[in-house]
């Protein structure tokens, strides 16, 4: 089975574990996002993979981007990368909280959802 081409998108504490794991364990990760660059450039230090500008520029490298952002603030992001085409990509989020129902808007352009908790 092929894996993913994966982005993450959040690299917080969730974010930055989940990045050392899946690379760890063979997962190609291509590229991440954070609002503060510095800390994204950090985290991929020593590494190939790309610090993108923007969340819209994550969906289009990757084919499945793993959504690591604050409860409040998963719909809205979701909801700024509307304009993008999912077709045949995914957008999980990882918050225990909130159900998958917050992706709704992308799901509604295209994009296959799922929540991982």
């Amino acid at each position: 089975m092929d894996r993913p081409v994966i982005g993450i998108l959040g690299l917080g504490h969730v974010g930055q574990v989940l990045f050392q794991v899946l690379r760890a364990r063979g997962y190609p990760v291509c590229a991440v996002y954070n609002r503060t660059s510095d800390t994204a450039q950090l985290v991929v230090y020593g590494t190939d993979v790309q610090v993108v500008t923007s969340p819209t520029e994550l969906v289009q490298l990757c084919e499945l981007v793993i959504l690591c952002v604050t409860d409040d603030a998963i719909a809205h992001v979701a909801d700024e990368m509307c304009d993008v085409d999912w077709s045949g990509k995914a957008l999980v989020h990882v918050s225990g909280a909130k159900s998958v129902d917050v992706l709704q808007s992308v799901r509604f352009v295209g994009a296959m959802v799922g929540s991982l908790h």
